[in-house]
């Protein structure tokens, strides 16, 4: 699993072989074959995280009645998880492949939003109707992935220099933002928007 999450990686999904990865594990081509119906199953399996980031959402997520701070907080939680070793590197395969490939970018953009952005949302309660939670998903997903491609991706060295801390507080405040012009000030709904 580890040569495949470090080919998927480095190469996305479309650029990586089952070859590839059983020539990086040190394996024959027709074991990974064995264990692995196709490409895409193995890509699956390698997303494998050491942590459950759903479970850690759960525990640690902010009461989003503090929405002047939700998006701080929540990059405060999530992005030294993304930094660590044992995430890195799958993280960036699945970005990678999210981007490459229409069928990866699909199935992951409805984990994202059925079950990450739900996981997020659920302290909101029923106060939200769909279009406020639509705004929310868009605003959301386009500012933490661009965080994503420029961190882990792209490597923009100054984006990269950031130490946790620092991310939170140069890309918390535009989250912020960005929920209270769904929500409103102090958390509250804004009627016409």
């Amino acid at each position: 699993m580890a040569a495949a999450a470090s080919e998927f990686a480095s190469g996305g999904f479309a650029g990586t072989s089952l070859r590839q990865i059983a020539r990086t594990a040190g394996v024959d081509p027709a074991l990974v074959h064995h264990y692995f119906a196709s490409k895409e199953d193995l890509f699956l399996a390698s997303l494998a995280m050491p942590i459950n980031p759903l479970e850690i959402l759960r525990a640690s997520l902010p009461d989003p009645a503090q929405v002047e701070s939700f998006g701080t907080e929540l990059l405060t939680i999530v992005v030294p998880l993304w930094d660590s070793p044992e995430v890195s590197p799958r993280l960036a395969a699945i970005v990678r492949s999210i981007i490459e490939d229409s069928g990866v970018s699909s199935m992951m953009e409805e984990f994202i939003r059925d079950r990450v952005f739900a996981t997020i949302l659920a302290g909101f309660g029923p106060r939200l109707d769909d279009r406020q939670r639509a705004g929310l998903f868009v605003r959301i997903h386009a500012l933490v992935f661009g965080l994503l491609v420029d961190r882990y991706l792209a490597r923009i060295p100054a984006i990269v220099a950031l130490g946790p801390e620092e991310v939170a507080e140069v890309y918390g405040p535009m989250l912020d933002s960005a929920i209270a012009a769904v929500l409103g000030p102090q958390g509250r709904p804004e009627s016409g928007r």
